[in-house]
């Protein structure tokens, strides 16, 4: 948490079932935190039109040496080597974080769930909700089993952005519908 450049990174090579590296030579993936996205995309946004190219180039040109210096540091206090970037791709995924998440322990109430959703003029999603808070025990979702209707996602989690708030929160509407039915 607090870093100025990203908001998440994984060891990307570590993960169960992935095809082994060259000796010595792992895979990261690194999340710039929305901040730092915007300032990318303003400065981008004073060249005029931007291909997605260019983007890309960009996203690796101003992330690359800190996510080096990221690495290195994590590296030296393991006790690691030094860190070598030896590959980068630049990527712009414009929804990998919600704008806003529920507290923990809070489920939205049923009336007042509201999202819209529009479409900007460069084909960019643009998502709002607004909702009051009920804080239960109910768990990282939102179920009400008299309706039929269930939702789930990384935004009811404590890990709002990441897969593993989407998984958390799927695996317990998907136990919490099961104990509904029984």
């Amino acid at each position: 948490d607090g870093h100025s450049h990203f908001a998440w990174v994984a060891r990307d090579s570590s993960k169960p079932g992935r095809p082994s590296t060259q000796a010595g030579t792992e895979c990261w993936v690194a999340q710039a935190t929305p901040e730092c996205t915007q300032r990318l995309l303003d400065s981008m946004a004073k060249k005029g039109r931007v291909f997605p190219n260019d983007f890309r180039a960009a996203v690796v040109r101003e992330l690359a040496p800190p996510l080096e210096a990221l690495l290195n540091e994590l590296s030296g206090a393991a006790g690691g080597a030094a860190v070598t970037l030896l590959e980068t791709q630049g990527h712009r995924w414009g929804a990998a974080f919600p704008a806003a998440s529920l507290p923990d322990g809070c489920a939205p109430s049923p009336s007042s769930v509201a999202a819209t959703v529009s479409l900007g003029p460069r084909s960019e999603v643009s998502a709002t909700a607004s909702f009051s808070a009920e804080c239960t025990e109910a768990g990282p979702f939102y179920l009400d089993v008299e309706r039929g209707f269930g939702a789930c996602g990384d935004y009811f989690s404590a890990y709002p952005g990441r897969v593993e708030g989407g998984w958390t929160s799927g695996s317990a509407l998907a136990t919490a519908i099961l104990r509904a039915v029984k």
